[in-house]
């Protein structure tokens, strides 16, 4: 925007003080209407962009709310994991000294003191 006003400043003010053709004066004011519809539509531009950088902070907060869930969900299912590991390992420990009293024959009776 300062580049353009620098520019229309520069054109007018070379104009001051001289004897200026309608076609000079119609051409200049042409080629600064085309800067402010170009200045226009990047003003436009920018405030599509702004509202796409607004939704896309909006769909990332609902990703980070998901991704929070889903991760409480692993933890979760991480700890069942873990116990059921534990209950596992026991019943295996169980079993396996149950085998070994099989092995070794039926229970003997307690010694009386």
């Amino acid at each position: 925007l300062q580049r353009i006003v620098d520019a229309e400043d520069a054109a007018f003010g070379a104009l001051v003080g001289q004897p200026v053709k309608a076609a000079s004066l119609s051409r200049l004011q042409g080629r600064f209407e085309i800067a402010a519809r170009k200045t226009e539509q990047l003003r436009e531009s920018e405030k599509m962009a702004e509202v796409a950088a607004q939704r896309r902070k909006v769909e990332l907060s609902v990703a980070r709310k998901h991704h929070r869930a889903s991760m409480k969900a692993v933890v979760k299912l991480d700890g069942l994991l873990e116990q059921l590991s534990k209950r596992t390992a026991r019943r295996r420990l169980a079993l396996a000294e149950l085998s070994e009293e099989e092995e070794r024959g039926p229970p003997r009776p307690p010694t009386e003191r």
